[in-house]
């Protein structure tokens, strides 16, 4: 998978990062990014609930995530959050979300914890590792979970991968598992999102955006992706807990 290479790619990604339009993904304006984000939080509600809350967030990139789930958190005692950038730690930091975050840079490939969590979060990025660090990552996870700590996974939709994070983690009890249904539409967005990039600032790439950044389009194309493809998932939620 050429992880190595990812890691130097990773450390770069952020360095054009502006609150309008996020890095090049522009994970906080477009629509599927953000629909992944609430679907992912509502599948996270039963362990949102606990009372005094310890939170691990895994790749947390620049807190687009974390600014969301600290809104559906009612009773938090610290919210931890990591990402291999330090640039976008630096970002995090910035936008100032709570004052019981603690931001920091780690690697999931070499991963160290000193806390224990009530959850943990890892959303897009434990596919990235080879299939040993990703047994060894969710593996520690579990010994930094509380009794009945929960343990949260979202990857893109593969069956390889999925087969891999289900053998990976046997040790946990099954909440929910979810499948998301934005796969027509990331095809879609995909080829708006690379003309948006190719095109110099006016009035077309205005459109461009616009059309991306639609919520009504991209619902409409997830009733079609479940009406039509039924069986092409983009993403898939797991919701597991620690007896």
């Amino acid at each position: 998978r050429g992880y190595g290479r990812m890691k130097r790619d990773f450390n770069k990604m952020f360095t054009s990062y502006s609150e309008k339009d996020g890095n090049n993904w522009g994970i906080n304006w477009r629509s599927s990014h953000y629909k992944r984000m609430k679907d992912a939080i509502g599948i996270m509600q039963p362990a949102l609930k606990k009372q005094n809350l310890k939170v691990l967030e895994a790749g947390c990139a620049t807190g687009d995530m974390s600014r969301l789930i600290l809104k559906s958190i009612k009773d938090l005692e610290f919210y931890d959050a990591f990402d291999i950038s330090s640039e976008a730690i630096s970002i995090c930091k910035e936008k100032k979300l709570d004052r019981r975050c603690r931001w920091f840079v780690n690697d999931l490939a070499d991963l160290q914890l000193n806390e224990s969590y009530d959850i943990i979060i890892c959303c897009d990025v434990i596919y990235y590792l080879p299939a040993y660090q990703q047994r060894k990552c969710i593996d520690i996870f579990y010994e930094h979970l509380e009794k009945n700590g929960y343990l949260f996974l979202c990857v893109p939709y593969d069956k390889k991968e999925i087969d891999w994070l289900i053998k990976f983690t046997r040790r946990f009890l099954v909440e929910n598992k979810e499948n998301e249904y934005l796969w027509l539409w990331c095809k879609i967005e995909s080829m708006l999102l690379k003309w948006y990039g190719q095109g110099k600032r006016g009035r077309t790439t205005k459109i461009l955006r616009a059309l991306i950044a639609n919520h009504k389009l991209m619902e409409t194309f997830v009733w079609l992706n479940r009406k039509i493809f039924p069986g092409k998932h983009s993403h898939m939620y797991m919701l597991l807990r620690k007896e």
